[in-house]
Order: C-alpha cells, then sequence, then structure tokens
C-alpha cells in the first residue's frame, strides 16, 4: 500500500509506504474534515499535539547528539542504552544476548552473524 500524507500545518504532501501483517481496514479523512473534527473535539488535535512534541523532542535529541558528540562518545551511549534495555551482567563484564562482550576497553564480537540479524531486524 502506498498512501499520501499531508502536512496539517502546511499542506505539503509525503508519499510513505506501508505493510499489513494480518488483515486491516484502511481508512481516509481529508483535510478539511481532519481539521474539523480536531475543531469540535479539542481533545483529539491536544493528543495529536502531544504525539509531534514527543517526536521533536526526540528528534531535536538525535541533532544534539550527531551535533555535539564524538563517534566514541556516541558508540559509548550506544553501549550503555544495550546493557541497560539488553545486557546481562558476565564476569567481569556484559554480555549481550551471546553476540558481544564488552570488559573494560575490549569489545569481543562472538557471534558476527548473529549481529548483523540483529542488526537487520533493527533497521
Amino acid at each position: 500500500m502506498t498512501a499520501e500524507r499531508t502536512d496539517l500545518a502546511t499542506a505539503l504532501r509525503r508519499t510513505a509506504s506501508a505493510e499489513a501483517i494480518e488483515d486491516a481496514e484502511i481508512a481516509f479523512i481529508s483535510r478539511h474534515n481532519f481539521q474539523a473534527y480536531c475543531t469540535a473535539q479539542p481533545e483529539v488535535a491536544l493528543k495529536v499535539l502531544q504525539i509531534v512534541g514527543a517526536r521533536l523532542r526526540r528528534l531535536v535529541g538525535v541533532i544534539e547528539e550527531l551535533s555535539f558528540t564524538t563517534i566514541r562518545q556516541r558508540l559509548i551511549s550506544a553501549l550503555v542504552k544495550l546493557a541497560q534495555d539488553e545486557g546481562t551482567k558476565s564476569d567481569p563484564g556484559i554480555e549481550f544476548q551471546g553476540l558481544l562482550d564488552v570488559n573494560a576497553r575490549k569489545i569481543t564480537v562472538k557471534d558476527m552473524d548473529g549481529l548483523k540479524a540483529l542488526l537487520e531486524t533493527t533497521s
């Protein structure tokens, strides 16, 4: 399925693709009808604003990280987040799903194919 999403503020059109993993019903709402609905139901507009604000904060964080940190700092940050989210403590470091060992200043790839497969599932 290919769809067009219109930017509500500027009326710019963006094409996007999506694939349903199970049977789904797809609905279309025009810009005019969406604006009228938001006027009649202000809580919908507030929810949209919350979602857009959260996305903007996340993107500002990404831009700041890319602008103000070195590759080394970004790698360390990614490893810390990975350790917190997915890692298990091992002696003497941290192990990531049997794929990596991180110990002090040394990172050991234990399973390159598994690591590549993980990268493909997260991209």
